[in-house]
């Protein structure tokens, strides 16, 4: 597997778990109010990454399976060996 594409998984379990006080977990859960341009949306980060954890992890709904810290780190280990 990409490397690059696990270790996105491994820093979005970590952010999906941080307080929402914190920068990044305030721009990952926060809800912004900007209209956008007319055209194809754009691709969001999210996004990425559900369609990472489809690819790799064979899993649907990774926001909910971040909770437990050990078995999503059990998850991403079994990618990378």
């Amino acid at each position: 597997m990409d490397d690059i594409n696990v270790r996105t998984l491994v820093w979005a379990g970590h952010l999906i778990r941080m307080e929402d006080e914190r920068i990044p977990g305030t721009v990952l859960n926060g809800k912004f109010h900007n209209k956008r341009s007319v055209g194809r949306s754009r691709i969001r980060w999210e996004d990425v990454v559900q369609s990472d954890a489809l690819q790799i992890l064979e899993i649907r709904g990774w926001m909910k399976r971040h909770g437990n810290r050990e078995k999503w780190r059990c998850l991403v280990s079994e990618v990378r060996a």
